[in-house]
């Protein structure tokens, strides 16, 4: 088998020092060949299983659960994660953020185990750096947040949710009804 070196001193090239070293005629053919490769490299980040429509609406007790999140973990491991927040009508919809699929909009097809998670909103206070009294502001005692779920816990762990869904091609609608009164 011939090497690089070989094969190189057997091409005929137009005259002049073309070494490596000169930055000549085969430095440009190598930085285009290096160029390719990366771009190349760079767009297989982009391939994996494409995204489907996953919305849905989140209940406590038959009333909309705003600002829940709620997370979709692949039942087989190495799949891609997609969460997303409902709103005040508990509605929500998934975005997946890479971890091997098409960023965007969804989540890859198959089989997922469910959480969801309500943590209390803290209200900071607002700090305008304009306001003679900022320097007293940020001294303000701000209580730590409390990690606290406003629904049953159970419902956050994978495996203890109960929760389950599977993606299939094209829109997806689920509905989690969830009860205050859950144990596993």
């Amino acid at each position: 088998m011939r090497s690089w070196s070989d094969w190189c001193e057997h091409v005929p090239l137009p005259r002049g020092d073309y070494s490596w070293a000169s930055g000549g005629w085969w430095s440009v053919v190598l930085s285009a060949a290096l160029l390719a490769s990366w771009s190349l490299a760079g767009c297989a980040g982009r391939g994996g299983p494409a995204t489907e429509f996953v919305g849905g609406v989140v209940t406590l007790d038959g009333a909309p659960l705003e600002n829940a999140t709620v997370t979709f973990i692949p039942a087989e491991s190495g799949g891609a994660v997609a969460s997303g927040v409902t709103g005040a009508d508990g509605r929500f919809s998934l975005t997946t953020a890479s971890a091997g699929a098409v960023a965007g909009k969804g989540a890859p097809v198959g089989a997922y185990d469910v959480t969801v998670v309500k943590l209390p909103t803290v209200a900071t206070p607002i700090l305008d750096p304009n306001d003679p009294r900022y320097a007293s502001q940020a001294d303000l005692p701000v209580s730590p947040p409390t990690s606290k779920s406003l629904v049953p816990e159970a419902y956050g762990v994978r495996g203890s949710s109960g929760l389950k869904a599977t993606v299939k091609k094209g829109t997806n609608e689920v509905t989690l009804s969830l009860d205050s009164k859950f144990k596993p």
